[in-house]
């Protein structure tokens, strides 16, 4: 039997780097490589086959699909498709010609056949290399990934919070737990003092210690009053307020150390 000699082309995206053709002529088991098309514009694709014996019957109708960079199943959008019922994916249609010496692109003739049912698509039965860039299928593999937001789209994500800091007013609130409230004199002999905002008839917590004017070390309560005074109906400590004697809190005098040079 004559050899049936015949062209196909596509046009892809610039950055696609190999293409293979595959056909129902045996079973999808060939991949036949395409070129590039130096004198067409970057991304076209073409490729001239020869079927030598009964590869290609005259006058049948075949499918064929491509493989882009080894993972990529697609078709030409261009030229007569169709879909296959089996797997759903979109199959070009071949016509393959009457004459024996022809050389021609697909056809478009229309016909009653159906493609080939039940045909693997097994990823392991693809024979091409591997993809360069494998993260760029990962997207079509895992159907639950979703790429890294963009620096758009956290623009917009943050630009709806408010991050603007709201003062508070220490006057309307009430006393913390684990501080004091400072608040200004009138004296200009002291900086600042430490006014009471607790009940004096709250028992006093006294972990805190402040230091008087007359340099007396003395316990103070988490509001800022001298504790030391007994209640006459307990022996645990109360707050006692000096107006008197004003004092400061104690801090922790910092250690710088010494060096020693050795001459």
């Amino acid at each position: 039997m004559a050899a049936v000699q015949l062209s196909f082309s596509i046009r892809t995206s610039p950055n696609v780097k190999t293409i293979h053709l595959l056909g129902s002529w045996d079973n999808y088991t060939g991949q036949l490589p395409l070129s590039q098309d130096a004198s067409a514009k970057p991304g076209s694709w073409k490729g001239t086959f020869r079927f030598q014996g009964n590869s290609l019957q005259l006058g049948q109708r075949y499918w064929y699909y491509y493989i882009m960079d080894g993972y990529h199943v697609s078709h030409d959008p261009t030229a007569e498709y169709t879909v296959e019922p089996t797997t759903g994916r979109k199959l070009n249609i071949l016509d393959v010609p009457s004459g024996a010496r022809s050389s021609t692109n697909s056809s478009h003739k229309q016909s009653h056949s159906g493609p080939i049912k039940g045909r693997a698509l097994s990823p392991s039965k693809i024979l091409s290399p591997k993809p360069s860039k494998p993260y760029a299928s990962r997207q079509i593999r895992d159907p639950h990934y979703s790429p890294p937001a963009t620096v758009s789209e956290l623009a917009r994500r943050f630009a709806s919070v408010d991050m603007s800091d709201s003062e508070s007013d220490l006057s309307s609130s009430p006393p913390s737990s684990t501080g004091s409230s400072i608040s200004s004199r009138s004296d200009s002999s002291s900086p600042s003092s430490l006014s009471s905002l607790s009940d004096n008839s709250s028992v006093c917590s006294c972990e805190r210690y402040g230091i008087t004017r007359k340099g007396d070390r003395v316990k103070i309560d988490c509001g800022g009053s001298r504790c030391g005074s007994k209640s006459p109906a307990s022996d645990s400590d109360i707050c006692s307020s000096d107006s008197e004697e004003e004092y400061r809190e104690a801090r922790p005098i910092a250690r710088r150390p010494h060096y020693v040079s050795h001459r």
